[in-house]
């Protein structure tokens, strides 16, 4: 069994809560969140500790890893904390705030011989997972296109590039590597909404959509191989089935990754070439739109 400890106790830190206190494989250690009343507020099981020192929280005897649940404008800063504490990490996405900070934590990651997953949802969906095997099995890999929308209905104050077409960003990286460039335009005047495209290195396209909207969530993500059309079915599975959730895959995966070693299906690896396509999607966006090399993030013709 892995003893963790949780920073973060809001919306997504609720979820990882309720989700590694039902895994017979996990046992919640500790949480820890900066807000003393939300800390003081929160019903933890008996055996969970409440911590407000986030020094004393780090070197608790017994706990092994650590989850991020935090604005993503706290993890770089939490995450090297937690990695120099000599513990694994996974930390929610955005992994950072830049590519430069996720690059920081992938070499800190290394040099010290810790795990670090990145929360990248949609690569433990079941039906990702079945579109990936299908992909390769029958294309031999070859993908022509690709095309995703992604819709949610907030939290509409924070950076709808980097919450929502993270997603459609890391599927992407998972079947096709880094994208070499990218380019993005917001369609609204309050940043509410974006078309977004991502270059390949065999020239071929995403072209993307997200937006924050309060109609019913629409999630497509379609992959155009060999002129047939592949579908990402996103339903998420039935809750009861816990074990079965995107969210408990992660958790499961992650803690497998802890006891052996190997590296996570969203690894740091992985969560840099999400956050360089950010970089360059949110430099492009600020430029007219134009192509924006992801890993120089120099604007190119």
């Amino acid at each position: 069994m892995s003893a963790i400890g949780l920073i973060g106790l809001g919306s997504w830190g609720a979820k990882y809560v309720d989700t590694l206190t039902r895994l017979p494989e996990a046992e919640l250690l500790a949480v820890h969140d900066a807000s003393r009343q939300t800390l003081d507020e929160f019903r933890a099981d008996p055996g969970v500790r409440k911590m407000a020192d986030l020094d004393e929280f780090l070197s608790l005897t017994g706990m092994t890893s650590v989850v991020i649940a935090t604005p993503a404008s706290c993890h770089f800063d939490l995450a090297l904390r937690t990695l120099e504490a000599g513990l694994d990490v996974l930390v929610e996405k955005p992994m950072t705030d830049t590519a430069v900070q996720a690059s920081e934590l992938l070499q800190a990651a290394e040099s010290l011989g810790r795990v670090v997953a990145v929360g990248h949802i949609m690569l433990h969906h079941p039906s990702f997972q079945a579109l990936r095997e299908s992909v390769r099995t029958r294309t031999n890999g070859r993908v022509a296109g690709i095309e995703s929308i992604r819709t949610s209905a907030g939290p509409a104050d924070t950076d709808v590039l980097a919450d929502l077409a993270c997603h459609d960003i890391a599927m992407a990286i998972a079947l096709k590597g880094a994208p070499v460039a990218a380019r993005a335009r917001r369609t609204d005047g309050c940043g509410r909404a974006a078309r977004f495209e991502l270059m390949f290195g065999d020239e071929t396209l995403l072209r993307g959509q997200v937006a924050w909207a309060d109609t019913p969530p629409v999630r497509t993500f379609r992959l155009h191989c060999n002129g047939s059309t592949v579908g990402l079915d996103q339903n998420v599975p039935n809750k009861a089935e816990l074990k079965q959730t995107p969210l408990a895959r992660q958790c499961l995966d992650f803690i497998r990754c802890c006891a052996t070693r190997r590296a996570p299906v969203s690894d740091a690896g992985l969560g840099v070439d999400v956050m360089h396509t950010l970089d360059a999607l949110r430099e492009s966006a600020g430029c007219a739109g134009r192509w924006v090399a992801t890993r120089q993030l120099t604007a190119v013709s």
